[in-house]
C-alpha cells in the first residue's frame, strides 16, 4: 500500500498550484495501479500564509510517502525528501486522474522549485 498525498484547489478537485498554501489536501491509499481509498484532509496547518516549510510535517504524519502539486518551495522539497517523501511537481490536472496517472508510470515532476518562497 502506498499514501499518496495531493494539494487541492477550492473546488476540491484540482490540484493546487501552490503546495504550503493550499485550502485542504486529499490523500490517496493506492494499491499496484488502483486507489482504494480517499480522504480530504481539510486542516493545512499553513493555509493562507507562506509558511509551506511546516506541511512537510504534516504530510509525513499522515503516512503519505508521495506529493502531487504545482510547486513547492526548495525549502518544502529538502524536508520532503528528508522524510523520504517523493516530490512531484508541475502537475495541476484533476486530482484522482493525475494519481492514477503516476500510479501508471505516466505522471512525472516537471518544473524547478518556486523561487518565491525561499
Amino acid at each position: 500500500m502506498k499514501k499518496i498525498a495531493v494539494a487541492l484547489k477550492g473546488d476540491k478537485k484540482t490540484i493546487s498550484e501552490h503546495f504550503g498554501t493550499c485550502e485542504s489536501y486529499m490523500l490517496f491509499e493506492t494499491e499496484g495501479e488502483e486507489i482504494i481509498k480517499k480522504e480530504e484532509v481539510v486542516n493545512n496547518p499553513s493555509e493562507g500564509y507562506q509558511g509551506g516549510c511546516t506541511v512537510p510535517d504534516f504530510i509525513n504524519s499522515l503516512g503519505a510517502s508521495v506529493i502531487i502539486t504545482g510547486g513547492m518551495g526548495t525549502m518544502a522539497i529538502e524536508k520532503c525528501k528528508n522524510y523520504s517523501i517523493e516530490v512531484i511537481l508541475g502537475n495541476v490536472g484533476p486530482a484522482e486522474e493525475t494519481v492514477l496517472g503516476y500510479l501508471k508510470g505516466e505522471i512525472k515532476s516537471v518544473g524547478d522549485a518556486c523561487r518565491h518562497h525561499n
